[in-house]
């Protein structure tokens, strides 16, 4: 019975991801591509991504656009520009008396 209701927790509580945000992170990895440090790197990598998402390997599709933008943005914030198309703020406004 533990193992049962395992299983479906976890099912339940893992996300999927989905073939929108996966093309999304390719178009957000094409878009970024001119200013890679390594561009015939990060163009493979979009490659891989295109053919990962034709094969409906949609988490494979994320992962290498995620690879991709690591060459042209900053690896530290290429997830976050896959799913959003830019950085997320991480600085705290700061408060004045």
């Amino acid at each position: 019975l533990y193992f049962l209701f395992y299983f479906v927790f976890q099912k339940v509580s893992t996300t999927q991801m989905t073939e929108r945000t996966a093309a999304n992170a390719i178009a957000n990895a094409k878009a970024h591509a001119p200013k890679a440090s390594m561009r015939s790197s990060a163009d493979h990598c979009i490659a891989t991504a295109e053919e990962c998402l034709a094969e409906g390997q949609f988490q494979y599709a994320f992962d290498w656009a995620v690879r991709s933008l690591g060459y042209s943005t900053t690896v530290f914030k290429a997830r976050e520009i896959a799913l959003f198309g830019r950085p997320l703020e991480t600085d705290l406004p700061v408060c004045h008396d």
